[in-house]
């Protein structure tokens, strides 16, 4: 749900939420089916917007999101704190179980401004950052109390983005030479991005695990990409409306 609030000045302030939740399979959250039982989901924000004057328009937005799942998996083989014996066939026991709970995080800060230069040239910048962290708590759930629970590292994510574009407008000049009745405009662009990533699960990952783990084999593994980039891209385009 969102709200707009509109004042005479041109000031216009957008407050918005939603939330929502599912429930999986049997939603036993100390045994019963194993994989995902529930997940929730909620999102606020705001946005503000202001014409600064006839020509200059800015806004600023801010969006807050954030995930959390309920997970059940069972231990197959071995023993618990308890010595309770786990069964190494099947998906185990009820009393070898352990949970995770998985939260996710999105803080995203967006800002832009437009300019008309004249009445054919306008100036846009953006500006993007999102920031993400991933956590991920483990726990014993059946009475053998099992001592293979995994405990993750935190995962983080920060992605900028900074964006330029110039806007030319041909259909007073090139477009009446041409007949051409629509709008018809030329743009030059430049954007900025930046990704950096702080995740336990690839840091260490090769395209051929070989080399950190003799058991890996032959293995190939394709997501062994570094996810940390710059880029700096131009763009040139040819607009045309009818």
């Amino acid at each position: 749900s969102s709200g707009e609030l509109a004042f005479d000045n041109g000031l216009v302030i957008t407050p918005s939420m939603s939330w929502r939740t599912d429930e999986y399979s049997d939603n036993i959250s100390n045994g019963g089916d194993l994989g995902l039982k529930d997940e929730s989901y909620w999102n606020g924000g705001i946005e503000v917007a202001y014409p600064l004057t006839d020509s200059i328009n800015v806004s600023l937005s801010y969006l807050r999101e954030q995930y959390n799942r309920l997970l059940v998996n069972r231990q197959r083989g071995g023993t618990g704190s308890t010595g309770i014996a786990c069964p190494t066939a099947g998906v185990g026991s009820d009393a070898c179980g352990w949970g995770s709970e998985i939260s996710d995080y999105v803080d995203t800060i967006f800002g832009n401004a437009s300019y008309i230069l004249s009445s054919n040239l306008e100036l846009n910048l953006s500006g993007t950052y999102s920031h993400t962290s991933n956590t991920t708590e483990t726990y014993s759930l059946g009475s053998a109390l099992v001592t293979s629970v995994p405990q993750y590292p935190e995962v983080r994510n920060d992605y900028q983005r900074l964006d330029a574009s110039l806007r030319y407008n041909l259909s007073e000049t090139l477009g009446q030479k041409l007949g051409w009745t629509g709008d018809l405009s030329t743009e030059l662009g430049y954007a900025y991005e930046r990704n950096s990533m702080t995740n336990w699960a690839t840091e260490s990952m090769v395209p051929y695990m070989i080399a950190l783990d003799a058991g890996a084999n032959r293995s190939l593994f394709l997501d062994a990409l570094n996810p940390n980039y710059e880029a700096h891209i131009v763009t040139v385009s040819l607009r045309m409306g009818w």
